[in-house]
C-alpha cells in the first residue's frame, strides 16, 4: 500500500504471524456522532480497518501498529511554539494513539509530526515500512 500524508495520518496494522495486514489515513480526529459516520474520521476509520483485518482471519492477540504523518506543513501555524500543539496533525495523532490504546493494539513504531509531507509504502504482509519526506 502507498500513501502520501500531510496533517492526515496513516495508521499501518498488522498481523505477522497470518501475514495479513491493512491501512488507512485520515483527514479529522473524531467524528461527533452527527451525520454518516465517515471513515475520513480517526476513531472511524481505525475501527473499520479492526474488524475488516478481524473478518480476514487476523489474531486479535497478534495486531501490531505503526502511526505516521500528523505533519504542520505551514510555518504560520508553527510559531508561537503554543499553537503546535493545537493544529489539526497533532489532535489526529493523539486520536489514533488514544483508538489504538483503547483496542489494545500496540504501536510499535511512529513517525509524527514531520514538518513536511511524508510517502509511505506499507507491506500488509511482513509490517515493512519505507517512509520517504517529501
Amino acid at each position: 500500500m502507498v500513501f502520501i500524508l500531510g496533517s492526515c495520518v496513516g495508521v499501518c496494522i498488522w498481523d505477522e504471524v497470518n501475514a495479513i495486514g491493512g491501512a488507512t489515513h485520515f483527514l479529522l480526529p473524531s467524528w461527533d456522532g452527527t451525520g454518516v459516520a465517515s471513515p475520513r474520521y480517526g476513531n472511524v476509520a481505525i475501527s473499520i480497518l479492526l474488524q475488516k483485518l478481524l473478518e480476514a482471519g487476523a489474531s486479535r492477540g497478534q495486531l501490531r501498529a505503526k502511526v505516521f504523518g500528523g505533519g504542520c506543513l505551514f510555518s504560520s501555524m508553527r510559531e508561537p511554539a503554543a499553537h503546535k500543539e493545537q493544529h489539526l496533525g497533532s489532535r489526529n495523532v493523539e486520536m489514533a494513539l488514544e483508538t489504538l490504546a483503547k483496542a489494545q493494539i500496540p504501536v510499535v513504531s511512529t513517525v509524527v509530526g514531520v514538518d513536511r509531507g511524508q510517502r509511505i509504502v506499507f507491506r500488509t504482509d511482513t509490517g515493512d515500512a519505507e517512509i520517504k519526506v517529501l
